[in-house]
């Protein structure tokens, strides 16, 4: 019988093994080893990142349209770098399923998020005539590289594992390997300062998700 360890690098190696279920046997792993800090990653994967920082690979940006139910949508111009940027930014912080529904989804879809009522009113001052209303797109990419993301933080975190001589006996780990972890404790337990060089808030994780953009 492989060990879980084993069992986390063979599911993150096959692109059919959701994502979801890769953190569910992460969190497993990481808990058994009391590995705080990649446990709380795994569960804000899980479960939703709260208001605030998102990790590098959840910031993505999309293109700002105005959409009429009658013309359809057309792009915006914007006369002003600055905010063309900060309007049309994005960070994720919905759990990975909502994100993997997106990334499996047909080509054509893509994430369609509102504006808040006082970006609206920015994004609408230059007219007289209100050409529709302001929407952010985001192409279906954006979640696909999400999910790679993960994958390989956790492929790369498993072999870290293997090769600390972390590998566990089924769903066990010796005491052994529990102090092995302890002490490997800060490159092990944060998946985004050892791989990504990134930073996430350390606060529980919770359902919260920005449901509007700006």
């Amino acid at each position: 019988m492989p060990s879980l360890v084993e069992e986390l690098q063979r599911d993150a190696l096959n692109g059919t093994v959701p994502s979801s279920d890769l953190l569910r046997k992460a969190l497993v792993v990481a808990t058994k080893l009391n590995l705080v800090e990649f446990r709380i990653w795994v569960e804000c994967e899980l479960e939703g990142y709260p208001a605030g920082d998102v990790p590098e690979y959840r910031q993505t940006s999309g293109q700002v349209y105005f959409f009429n139910p009658v013309t359809g949508p057309r792009p915006v111009l914007f006369p002003d770098r600055e905010i063309a940027e900060g309007l049309s930014s994005y960070d994720y912080h919905e759990a990975i399923g909502l994100i993997e529904e997106l990334a499996s989804a047909d080509d054509s879809c893509e994430l369609v998020v509102p504006f808040s009522a006082n970006a609206q009113r920015l994004l609408l001052a230059q007219y007289q005539i209100k050409p529709g209303l302001p929407q952010l797109h985001i192409s279906r990419m954006s979640a696909v590289a999400i999910v790679h993301a993960i994958r390989n933080i956790i492929l790369k975190w498993s072999l870290k594992l293997e090769q600390d001589g972390i590998l566990g006996d089924g769903l066990s780990f010796s005491s052994e390997e529990k102090q092995k972890a302890a002490k490997e404790a800060t490159t092990l337990g944060n998946p985004i300062l050892f791989i990504v060089n990134s930073a996430i808030q350390h606060n529980s994780p919770g359902a919260s998700q920005r449901s509007q953009h700006g």
